[in-house]
């Protein structure tokens, strides 16, 4: 699959669909310190004897029976103040100053976590993957911070697709593998023709803070506090053999054309409709007029060459809409999805899947479906039209070469006698060139007709017969051979061979609305209401009220960590996927920064 792009694309591949503007920066955190001492109760300038505690986590949770909290590589960051001095856990984390601390995660780490996810998430192999980092800080003033994700070494969001649209993927979600455990073998029944089916994520992260001694200042623990996440992109892949089923289709198409070419060039092909026509009444007949065609000493030989690699090349080149949101790649017989094009549109006052209210269900209505109904069907008319006109462009370059002789007679008599030969060629069989079918059929291909005399007419006999072959030869200067000829040698080709291309577009157009139904109808099945899948942008527990309020109520969420619930912790995650089971078969939190207990002493 393409790497994912914000704006995604396509990974490739992808590549992949809309525009995402991220509104973030790589600004360091602030921090807010109030100072009131007239008040006497609480003077924040002066705190330093409070409890703190700031972390962040790239991948948290449990796949297929694994907990990511034992993999190798991709332990979190978490930085704690007892009042008196602070700890980071794990010690080898890289102090930053400040009681802040970062534990990125390179591209080795992420390769050495694969080997324990069993092939279900699949974590950025390549060295674009480049770093992601996890960072923690926490002071005795109060304040505390996390951040994971794509942040930089202050714990500043750094996701900018605007200047660098080439972002890396987080990791690939095998979901075939997960949907086989809830809905049967081969990705489930309920959805026919879908061999297999990924998600693509592309970067994410997420940030919190917390002020302590602002909030006990003011009263309000959400007037000090600030949590956000970005999330580049995500993307469906699906697997289907009807998209391969274009690539099939189209080669066998053109297999049926070649060898439609190679006959029509063979001794039993066309040779003998085309003589009939060029020496009939509406090629050279009336020029030959009383002449005798001796067909039976005739000699003819017609040559064609077909090349239909720039028809092949494109089955290996995905196509997508002008948008991006749809990719189609035949060959690989996947169709990939943008769903932050779908989905975010749905959500005001949004930007793609960013700007989202806490813990917003990611679901494709009725809205969404018809959005991608249309981008599908114009993809592939699209990719229809594009394939068609290159098997024509293919066509017209046909290279033509035809070579005629026979011998030419008159009545002497009772018998006839040989008085000259007729030559007809096209193209040069020496070098083995020939005359494209389009300049054919615009008669303005090369064509040269000659008679000559022959027989009787070669010797010394001088008379009647031979003075029709001088009459004959004298009328060809005059004769338009290749606005005449040309286009009905054309006319017999295209006769034999448009057959083959209607018959192709047929096809191909019978193949769309299946594969239209199927994306379709498994998307609505895995991202729909009452699916099994549940995917939660913006992931928070107890969030602020005023964040919540406007937000449609389908879209909400559960609170996804109720265990935090009077702890005095403040999480948020970027984004947060769950497929339930017994025991729970996914449950993956990306990108989660948590903040508290704080306390102020």
């Amino acid at each position: 699959m393409r790497p994912l792009r914000g704006p995604v694309a396509a990974s490739a591949g992808l590549a992949l669909i809309g525009t995402l503007i991220i509104p973030t920066s790589a600004a360091s955190w602030t921090d807010r310190e109030w100072n009131h001492a007239a008040v006497g109760t609480l003077d924040c300038a002066t705190t330093d004897n409070a409890t703190t505690r700031g972390a962040g986590k790239l991948l948290g949770g449990e796949v297929l029976g694994t907990d990511l909290d034992t993999l190798a590589g991709v332990q979190d960051v978490v930085v704690a103040h007892d009042g008196i001095e602070s700890s980071v856990d794990p010690q080898n984390a890289t102090g930053l100053g400040d009681d802040a601390y970062a534990n990125p995660l390179n591209v080795e780490a992420l390769q050495s976590a694969n080997a324990g996810l069993t092939g279900v998430l699949v974590l950025p192999l390549g060295a674009e993957a480049g770093m992601v980092n996890q960072f923690g800080q926490a002071k005795e003033t109060g304040y505390s911070a996390g951040a994971a994700g794509t942040v930089s070494n202050s714990g500043g969001i750094d996701l900018h697709p605007e200047t660098d649209p080439e972002l890396p993927r987080f990791a690939t979600l095998e979901l075939g593998s997960v949907l086989d455990l809830v809905l049967g073998e081969g990705t489930g029944a309920a959805i026919t023709n879908l061999t297999d089916v990924r998600l693509g994520i592309g970067a994410v992260a997420s940030r919190a803070q917390l002020d302590k001694c602002t909030a006990d200042w003011q009263g309000n623990i959400y007037s000090a506090m600030s949590r956000q996440y970005a999330i580049a992109g995500v993307e469906a892949e699906l697997e289907t053999p009807l998209v391969g089923g274009l690539a099939s289709t189209t080669n066998a198409g053109l297999s049926d054309l070649e060898s439609t070419v190679l006959k029509l060039g063979g001794p039993t092909g066309a040779i003998d409709e085309i003589t009939d026509l060029v020496l009939g009444p509406s090629g050279l007949g009336p020029v030959l007029g009383a002449l005798l065609l001796d067909e039976e000493n005739m000699v003819a030989d017609l040559g064609l060459t077909i090349n239909l690699s720039a028809v092949r090349s494109l089955l290996t080149e995905p196509i997508s809409n002008a948008q991006g949101t749809v990719v189609i790649a035949p060959q690989q017989g996947t169709v990939i999805v943008d769903l932050a094009a779908l989905l975010g549109p749905e959500y005001q006052d949004s930007a793609g899947l960013n700007g989202l209210a806490p813990n917003t269900q990611l679901l494709i209505n009725h809205t969404g479906l018809d959005a991608l109904t249309h981008a599908l069907k114009s993809t592939l008319d699209e990719w229809t039209v594009r394939v068609l006109t290159a098997i024509e462009h293919s066509l017209d370059a046909i290279e033509v070469q035809l070579s005629i002789t026979l011998p030419l007679k008159l009545m002497n008599g009772l018998l006839p006698v040989e008085v000259g030969m007729l030559s007809i060629s096209i193209g040069d069989s020496t070098t083995g060139t020939g005359v494209s079918l389009a300049a054919l059929r615009a008669g303005q291909g090369d064509i040269k007709v000659d008679v000559t005399a022959s027989g009787v007419c070669s010797g010394t006999l001088v008379g009647s017969l031979c003075s029709v072959v001088d009459g004959v030869t004298k009328s060809l200067a005059g004769f338009a051979s290749n606005q005449i000829l040309g286009p009905l040698l054309a006319g017999v080709l295209d006769r034999n061979l448009q057959p083959l291309v209607t018959g192709l577009r047929t096809d191909l157009h019978a193949l769309a609305d299946p594969l239209v139904s199927l994306v379709s109808s498994a998307l609505a099945e895995l991202f729909g209401r009452d699916s099994v899948l549940s995917l939660v942008a913006n992931a928070q527990n107890q969030p602020d009220p005023a964040e919540m309020s406007g937000s449609n109520p389908a879209w909400v969420a559960p609170d996804p960590y109720p265990e935090l619930e009077g702890t005095g912790r403040y999480d948020v995650a970027a984004l947060r996927i769950n497929v339930p089971g017994s025991p729970g078969l996914v449950t993956l939190d990306l990108a989660r920064s948590s903040i508290g207990p704080n306390t102020v002493r």
